[in-house]
């Protein structure tokens, strides 16, 4: 981020190691499928006022919120068709559920944005093995997002939409603005942009908030992304396949779920303020590797793997 990470003091302290500046080097190769959201939710806008999206315009994993009696596997299997298949009309059968592979991977709390933290359970599904994302016409997806767009502003300008039903709203409304296959690095580099005043992920995003911003008082910065990144970070720690298929056989959501969880139901503002100085008063969030502990831990895990091939 070179001078401009001056301006966001969490993003100095994270790369400031007590023997100079902290760095990241991602050996694995990995790349991830991310989406770009809509700036836009339609779904709660009128026409007489706009609502923004939850993270507008940041480039994000499928994910959202557990259904009552859903299982947390099914919650991720449904949201990864809901925004990322769906959309691309894959409503006929040629992607099941139950045959999409997931991989438990790690459990984050993301501080209050908006009034309200979350639990993310972060799933991999790998393209190995799922062929709907290994055949995946990234070129194609969009040019269908586009005109899928196309249709809906039309609905939007004749006022039809604002006359559908609810669920034939959420049939149409847009959630995503284009996939993409992303290098790991890049990713993370984006999401930790959110936390650095006047940095955006591409023109497209700046240009919605400068339209949006007169109107809007949510747009006036980003959403902090800083989760997503931590679970990022680890995930390249994971030299392959096989590797991260051991180590989520080992996992359960619970003990996940147990190690993770610090603001809970019920704590008032000045509860989640106490707990977290506490959570930092040790430097870093804790949740967040520092380039010496992504270091360590990458060491350790290499031993791991060496000593499972023997």
């Amino acid at each position: 981020f070179g001078s401009e990470a001056a301006k966001s003091p969490l993003i100095s302290s994270l790369f400031s190691e007590n023997d100079g500046p902290g760095e990241y080097k991602f050996l694995n190769g990995w790349e991830i499928l991310v989406g770009q959201n809509e700036v836009i939710n339609y779904l709660r806008s009128t026409q007489t006022k706009l609502v923004t999206m939850r993270y507008p315009g940041e480039f994000k994993l499928a994910g959202g919120n557990l259904d009552e009696g859903e299982s947390l596997e099914a919650c991720a299997k449904r949201e990864l068709y809901e925004e990322f298949l769906r959309p691309l009309g894959k409503a006929d059968g040629s992607v099941q559920l139950n045959h999409i592979i997931l991989h438990l991977f790690s459990v984050k709390q993301t501080r209050p944005v908006r009034s309200r933290s979350n639990l993310m359970y972060n799933y991999i599904a790998l393209a190995e093995e799922n062929p709907f994302l290994a055949n995946l016409d990234i070129d194609d997806v969009n040019k269908k997002l586009r005109q899928r767009r196309k249709s809906f502003r039309t609905k939007v300008i004749s006022g039809e939409y604002w006359k559908l039903s609810q669920e034939e709203k959420e049939r149409i409304s847009p959630e995503v603005h284009k996939l993409e296959w992303m290098p790991l690095s890049e990713m993370i580099k984006l999401c930790l942009s959110s936390m650095i005043p006047g940095f955006y992920v591409n023109e497209w995003q700046r240009q919605q908030f400068t339209m949006l911003s007169k109107d809007s008082k949510c747009l006036r910065r980003r959403d902090p992304m800083f989760m997503t990144a931590a679970t990022l970070l680890e995930v390249d720690l994971i030299q392959n396949a096989r590797s991260l298929k051991r180590m989520s056989d080992r996992l359960t959501e619970k003990e996940l779920a147990n190690a993770e969880q610090w603001l809970f139901e019920g704590m008032t503002n000045e509860d989640v303020l106490r707990v977290t100085k506490r959570r930092l008063s040790a430097g870093a969030n804790p949740s967040f590797l520092t380039p010496n502990r992504w270091n360590s831990a990458r060491k350790e895990l290499d031993a791991a793997e060496q000593i499972s091939r023997l």
